[in-house]
C-alpha cells in the first residue's frame, strides 16, 4: 500500500500524523510526506521522505503578519483573512500534488485539516481521503463549518480543473482525542479513533529529566508559533509569577526566543530542543498556550494543565480539557496579578485535577494505537470498508 501524507502551513500540523506514518512504514507500506519546502527539514528530521510542493512562500510569517492587534481584540483578523491564507496554500500546492498522485498513484491520502488540496486531489483521482486531527474536531462548530465551507468554495475552480466532484471531499477522520474530550457534534466523516502518540522533534534528553524533582515540577511551554510576535509570548510573565511558588520550573522554549526570558532564578531550568514527552512524566502540572499537541501530550501522562489563550481554536481545544476537570483556562486579556500562580497552585493542591487527568489518560490508553489502525487503513484502501452513511461526506 502507498500512503501519501499531505501537510502545509506549520510543523505542528505534521506532528500529529508522524506516528501513523511510522506505523505504516513499520508495517511494510510505502509512505511519502508532501509538504511546502519550508516543512521539508521537519519531515526529514523524523526519518520520513519529503516531497516538496510549490514554492517556499513562508506561510507562518504571512500568518503572523496578518495579526491586526486591534485594542480589545487581540489576535483579531478580518473575516476572510484565514480563508484567504488557507485557500492560498492549497492553490500553491494543488498542481504539484496532482502530479505526485498521478505518477506515484497512492492508495490513501491523509491530510491535516487545513490542507484542503489533499482532499481535492484525492477526490479527483478516486483515492480514499482521511482528515487527521490534532485535537477536538473544530469542523463541527459553526465557525469551523464556515471556515471549511468558505475555503472549499474558494477552491472550486481548482477542483473543477482537476476533475474533483462537488465538495465536501473527505470521507474519514482520524481522531486522537479521548472520548470525554470530543465534541458532541464533530465534523463530517466517519471518525476513526486512534491513540495519541507524542512525536516531538528529535532532541537530547538530559539525565535530570529521568528523575522527579525534590519539588513539584511544572513545565512551561509556548509552542512554536509565537516567534516574531514577542508580545504574544507570555513565558516571561509566567516564569516571573511562578517563581513565587515553591516549585521547579522547566521552561521549554525555542532557542531563538531564549532572550525573551532573560535571567532566571535557580529554581528555573530553561531548555531548548528537549522533547516534551521526555519530561512530562515527572511533572506535576503544565502551563501552555493551548495547542492541541501539548494538551494531548499532557493528558497522555495524566498531568493537569493550565492553558492561557485568547485564540478561538485553542480555547475550543482546552475547553474540553476544562470540562473533563483535567485543567484550567485563563484569558490573557483579562489576567490579574497572581492569577497564574493561583491557578497553578490549584492544579497542584486539588487532587481532583490530577485524578481527572489520569481518567483522561486511561481513556487514551484504551484507544487503538497507530499500529493497530493500519489494518483499518488497509481495508479502506482496498475498498473493504465503506463509510457509515450517517454524517459521512460524499
Amino acid at each position: 500500500m502507498r500512503a501519501l501524507i499531505v501537510t502545509s502551513t506549520v510543523p505542528s500540523h505534521l506532528t500529529a500524523m508522524i506516528p501513523l506514518a511510522w506505523a505504516l512504514r513499520a508495517s511494510g507500506h510505502q509512505v511519502r510526506v508532501a509538504c511546502q519546502p519550508d516543512q521539508v527539514a521537519a519531515v526529514r528530521s523524523v526519518g520520513l521522505p519529503a516531497v516538496p510542493l510549490g514554492e517556499d512562500t513562508g506561510f507562518a510569517q504571512r500568518h503572523r503578519e496578518s495579526v491586526d492587534g486591534t485594542p480589545g481584540q487581540p489576535y483579531y483578523r478580518e473575516k476572510n483573512s484565514l480563508v484567504d491564507q488557507f485557500a492560498a496554500v492549497s492553490e500553491e500546492i494543488a498542481d504539484d500534488l496532482a502530479v505526485v498522485a498521478a505518477v506515484w498513484k497512492p492508495d490513501l491520502i491523509v491530510q491535516d485539516p487545513l490542507t484542503f488540496a489533499g482532499e481535492i486531489v484525492a477526490a479527483a483521482n478516486g483515492i480514499p481521503s482521511l482528515r487527521h486531527l490534532w485535537g477536538p474536531d473544530i469542523f463541527g462548530t459553526v465557525q469551523g463549518k464556515w471556515l471549511a465551507g468558505a475555503v472549499r468554495e474558494r477552491l472550486l475552480p481548482i477542483a473543477d480543473r482537476l476533475g474533483a466532484p462537488a465538495p465536501p471531499w473527505s470521507e474519514w477522520v482520524i481522531d486522537p482525542t479521548p472520548p470525554r474530550m470530543r465534541p458532541a457534534e464533530p465534523g463530517a466523516g466517519e471518525h476513526l479513533a486512534v491513540r495519541y502518540v507524542p512525536a516531538d522533534i528529535p532532541g537530547t534528553v538530559p539525565l535530570w529529566a529521568f528523575e522527579p524533582s525534590g519539588k513539584p515540577r511544572v513545565c512551561v511551554t509556548w509552542g512554536t508559533f509565537s516567534e516574531g510576535l514577542p508580545d504574544k509570548n507570555l513565558v516571561p510573565d509566567i516564569v516571573t509569577e511562578l517563581s513565587k511558588l515553591d516549585i521547579e520550573q522547566v521552561v521549554a522554549i525555542k532557542e531563538s526566543e531564549r532572550h525573551l526570558v532573560g535571567e532566571v532564578p535557580d529554581s528555573v531550568r530553561v531548555v531548548s530542543g528537549l522533547p516534551l514527552h521526555a519530561v512530562l512524566p515527572t511533572c506535576s502540572a503544565v502551563v501552555f498556550h493551548g495547542g492541541g499537541n501539548t494538551m494531548l501530550g499532557s493528558m497522555l501522562e495524566g498531568v493537569p494543565a493550565l492553558a492561557i489563550s485568547a485564540n478561538f481554536e485553542r480555547r475550543f481545544n482546552t475547553g474540553y480539557m476544562v470540562q473533563a476537570g483535567a485543567g484550567l483556562l485563563l484569558d490573557p486579556d483579562t489576567l490579574q496579578p497572581g492569577e497564574i500562580a493561583d491557578a497553578v497552585r490549584a492544579l497542584l493542591e486539588d487532587p481532583a485535577h490530577r485524578a481527572a487527568a489520569e481518567a483522561v489518560r486511561d481513556e487514551m490508553l484504551a484507544l487503538p494505537t497507530p499500529a493497530e489502525l493500519v489494518s483499518t487503513l488497509e481495508d479502506i484502501a482496498a475498498g473493504r470498508r465503506v463509510p457509515e452513511k450517517e454524517g459521512v461526506s460524499r
